[in-house]
């Protein structure tokens, strides 16, 4: 089993979605460690929509690119035209990225991002949660699949 170490952004109505694909990445891969979602403004791309950011963790038993093309899958399942060339400079219906993937479980791997985004997600600044709580630490999260909501399971760091 790998951790993989992944970053998630919308800026369509980001605070339907972010929710959106947090429950898709937990059907898919059961218990993850996420995040408080950011508000975060566009980069290299002409827009005035900001994101909502958020990093998390998950562990699988899957290579790399099987990881990524369930992600992919999430994203043209929301609406992302992932054929069209100008994709990566549009606005988002769901972006997810890996970050790094380790045998371990260790969230200074998250420092490795030299996004701006990413950095302001581990700043903790302008917190989005689906409950507007000011959540000020990260949270294990894991669907409860008979009623669709988001079940906070633990707020410790050993999730896993």
């Amino acid at each position: 089993m790998s951790y993989f170490y992944i970053s998630i952004g919308t800026n369509i109505t980001p605070e339907k979605l972010a929710v959106t694909i947090t429950q898709k990445l937990c059907e898919r891969y059961g218990s993850i460690f996420i995040y408080p979602f950011v508000y975060t403004s566009p980069i290299k791309m002409n827009s005035n929509m900001p994101f909502l950011n958020s990093l998390a963790v998950i562990k699988y038993n899957l290579d790399e690119n099987q990881i990524k093309n369930s992600f992919n899958k999430i994203e043209t399942s929301l609406g992302r035209n992932r054929d069209d060339p100008y994709s990566p400079i549009k606005d988002r219906v769901a972006d997810i990225d890996i970050i790094y993937k380790s045998e371990e479980f260790n969230l200074n791997f998250f420092s490795k991002s030299k996004e701006p985004f990413n950095k302001k997600v581990l700043e903790g600044k302008k917190i989005f949660s689906s409950a507007s709580l000011p959540i000020q630490r990260p949270s294990t999260i894991d669907l409860d699949r008979t009623t669709g909501d988001i079940i906070i399971l633990s707020d410790k760091v050993n999730c896993f």
